[in-house]
């Protein structure tokens, strides 16, 4: 008789039951099927169902861009006289996560929109998990008004914002309402001459600001007021602009010590945080209309805030550098300082 019967003898004596491998690996496998098809199951719902998610927090992380909303061309009678024009207007939104838990910011948001404060609740509550929802489009300037004061008193700067779009209004009423047609919530046209003509009246709206792969390009053109500034911990001792018209890279150097955390906050307003400003700034103006002082643009720096005593000083040292030459040369720079070549700055806003 071999071992391998002598054991079976003795097991069957003994009255010991062996370990059932065949009911082991079931359940095993029931369980890993179980888990697979969880995940793949997850995976179609926010790839395909539901992607909003995914693909806000992707852009997020890579690319963010800042649009400048444009104004739909007039419509005009014959005489010059306007059909249809369209009128800047305010739009809030919000993001939904961070007001759930706050009932009485809720409560004086809705009364600055001049809605049901259940109703706005509900609606925040049902968009729980998205991070950006529009409350009331094209609201009047006394509503928006009360909507800044609501900001300004909750500090919502991160939570709420107002936007601008256009509105289209008819001067004529419903005299060429007919021919006239009209237009969406989003400016489309989808009746009579603004549909017919809307590849003509439609306004593209120009980016101004993207931040991709790490990277913020601001658009420096002499053409509109705007401004961008990088708080201490994000900037780094350097910037830079290329000027392809008359290929021109210029480069900034400053001053950063490591250890300065505190930066005046040039706001021209009252401050809360006066140290909570920024390290190095871009800004950008337009053409002279009795508001703007350009057109220009400009890079500057700014020393960390320091309450000297008599006879005590600190040094800030800017470096600006500029450079002309051929485009092969001057991308070799832009690609060493900056990490990106001078054929990504000219295409980004287009």
């Amino acid at each position: 008789m071999s071992v391998r019967q002598r054991k079976r003898k003795r097991a069957r004596r003994s009255g010991e039951k062996r370990p059932s491998f065949r009911l082991r690996r079931g359940v095993l496998l029931g369980f890993l099927g179980t888990f697979l098809l969880a995940v793949i199951a997850s995976t179609v719902y926010r790839q395909v169902i539901d992607n909003e998610f995914l693909q806000h927090e992707g852009e997020l992380r890579y690319l963010r861009a800042s649009e400048i909303p444009a104004r739909r061309g007039m419509i005009l009678d014959r005489n010059g006289e306007p059909l249809a024009v369209s009128t800047p207007v305010a739009t809030v939104w919000a993001d939904p996560s961070k007001l759930v838990g706050r009932p009485e910011v809720v409560a004086d948001l809705a009364a600055s929109l001049e809605t049901d404060p259940k109703a706005l609740q509900q609606k925040l509550e049902q968009r729980r998990d998205r991070f950006f929802l529009y409350l009331k489009r094209r609201i009047g300037p006394d509503q928006a008004l009360a909507v800044e004061d609501v900001i300004q008193r909750h500090k919502l700067a991160n939570e709420i914002g107002i936007e601008s779009e256009y509105r289209r209004f008819y001067p004529s009423g419903e005299i060429f309402g007919h021919v006239i047609g009209f237009t969406d919530i989003d400016d489309r046209g989808i009746e009579g001459m603004e549909l017919a003509f809307d590849k003509w009246l439609h306004a593209e709206p120009g980016r101004r600001l993207i931040i991709q792969d790490g990277i913020i390009f601001f658009r420096g053109d002499g053409k509109y007021r705007s401004k961008i500034g990088l708080s201490p911990s994000r900037a780094l001792p350097y910037m830079g602009s290329y000027d392809a018209e008359h290929k021109v890279l210029t480069v900034v150097f400053f001053s950063k010590p490591e250890e300065a955390e505190k930066y005046v906050n040039s706001l021209w307003e009252l401050q809360e945080d006066p140290f909570g400003g920024d390290v190095a700034n871009s800004y950008n103006d337009g053409p002279v209309n009795g508001e703007a002082m350009g057109p220009f643009y400009e890079l500057e720096s700014s020393s960390p805030a320091a309450f000297l005593m008599p006879d005590e000083s600190m040094t800030h040292v800017h470096t600006t550098i500029h450079m002309q030459g051929s485009e092969n040369d001057l991308d070799v720079i832009a690609k060493d300082l900056f990490n990106v070549d001078l054929a990504s700055i000219k295409n980004i806003f287009i």
